[in-house]
């Protein structure tokens, strides 16, 4: 049921990317398509008015036009064009060009005149030449008298910027969707961690009446067997466990009980850092399982390599929390005759972090889901709820400002590794540089 959960869900999340995508693409496209059509119709008029501006410059050329009206056309009609014009001569020499981006009209130096080349040849590209014919016919044969110039013209400074709207508005596009799934993605996180929290602290909420109602209980029991000296021969003399023993047992059980109730209520809330030691806390832990297993004859291993680690700034019970967590996945992990689960502490090289490794023999997690390991709702356990190595990262992570990863995972062996920061050592970044 759990496994069908994270398909739906992972499924539903690709959904919507894949939706996220085609609507970025078909507004993109439908953007570009607009202002495209746009250009052409703007290009379309300039055609029309590169046709009359044309015969205005024969006009103004022509010899037998009057001097006042070719300082009229060149005055109101050539000078206020806004778009560049080239005008070459019948060998195609440039000899006179306006609106040109980084040449001034009157420029004729080589290098000028190389631009004005390069810019001529790529107008006649986009919108070819037109031949500009004037003069008078004397002779109809042989066209004596008659001159010819080539004319070319470039798209004015609003097409040209109209070319790169498209792709600034792709780009507006994207980052507005980019901001749009960051702020949904923090939404939906800071949703899911108001539910963690509010479920952790109704748990300890309801786990903290009957533990100190079995507390109580347990105390009356001790006090009256501690008062009936023949309850000690009574029980247990078959099997070598006395009543006591077994009051004692269950009191320690039901101070865990009162321990995990009280990490629930820290969920949500800043925890306390304090220079603890970090050997001993994580041998505590070793050892409650390892009597665990013990008593139930379970042929798992448990064992914990010390490396030395004195003091490091953590909260023992949250710490001990994220142990007790992949302790557990370990064992579920394991052969429950043969598995081995090995910890081993160690000072970082730099001597900043405190390192916990945690490996198994057991079965290992698949490569295709290593990444999705630490999600939230991610778990391959039938009765999983995928909150365990979630909370656990967040609490190395956020609470401890440490790390919390998955080294290596293959059939035979899993290792995690957790990395917080050595007592007196004030800097939090990056433990992940430390990381094997």
């Amino acid at each position: 049921m759990q496994d069908s959960r994270v398909k739906i869900h992972i499924a539903g999340s690709t959904v919507f990317k894949l939706f996220l995508l085609t609507a970025v693409v078909i507004v993109s496209f439908v953007f570009m398509w607009y202002t495209y059509d746009v250009i052409r119709q703007l290009q379309d008029e300039a055609q029309e008015k590169v046709a009359s501006f044309v015969r205005l410059w024969v006009k103004a050329v022509d010899p037998s036009t009057p001097s006042a009206e070719t300082q009229l056309i060149f005055d109101e009609i050539i000078s206020r064009a806004n778009f560049p014009i080239i005008v070459a001569s019948a060998e195609r020499e440039p000899n006179f060009w306006r609106n040109i981006p980084g040449v001034a009209d009157t420029d004729r130096s080589p290098e000028d005149i190389e631009k004005i080349v390069e810019l001529m040849e790529k107008m006649r590209r986009e919108h070819g030449e037109i031949e500009i014919v004037f003069g008078d016919s004397s002779d109809s044969l042989t066209f004596s008298g008659i001159g010819i110039n080539y004319f070319y013209y470039g798209d004015s400074h609003l097409v040209e910027n109209l070319k790169i709207a498209p792709y600034i508005q792709i780009a507006m596009v994207i980052s507005v969707l980019s901001i749009g799934i960051v702020g949904f993605t923090n939404i939906k996180k800071s949703d899911e961690r108001h539910i963690w929290v509010g479920m952790a602290k109704e748990t300890a909420h309801q786990l903290g009446t009957p533990i100190s109602a079995l507390m109580g209980w347990l105390e009356l029991l001790k006090e009256k067997c501690a008062n009936s000296p023949e309850l000690h021969s009574a029980a247990g003399a078959d099997d070598g466990v006395s009543l006591p023993l077994a009051l004692d047992s269950m009191s320690a059980d039901v101070e865990r009980l009162k321990k995990v109730a009280n990490r629930f209520g820290k969920i949500g809330s800043a925890p306390q850092l304090a220079e603890c030691e970090f050997d001993q806390s994580v041998c505590e832990t070793v050892e409650y399982f390892q009597q665990r297993l013990a008593f139930g004859n379970a042929g798992a291993k448990v064992s914990f390599d010390a490396g030395g680690v004195d003091k490091a700034m953590m909260n023992p019970e949250l710490f001990g929390w994220t142990v007790e967590n992949l302790i557990r996945n370990a064992l579920d992990a394991v052969d429950s005759a043969s598995g081995l689960i090995e910890l081993s502490s160690r000072v970082s090289s730099d001597g900043r972090w405190a390192r916990l490794e945690v490996a198994d023999n057991g079965r290992g997690i698949p490569l295709g889901v290593q990444r999705r390991i630490f999600r939230a709702g991610f778990s391959s356990k039938k009765r999983g709820w995928g909150l365990g190595l979630t909370l656990a990262r967040r609490i190395i992570e956020e609470y401890h400002g440490g790390k919390l990863a998955l080294l290596r995972s293959a059939p035979g062996e899993t290792v995690f590794c957790i990395s917080i920061p050595i007592a007196g050592v004030s800097s939090k970044k990056s433990a992940s540089k430390e990381q094997a």
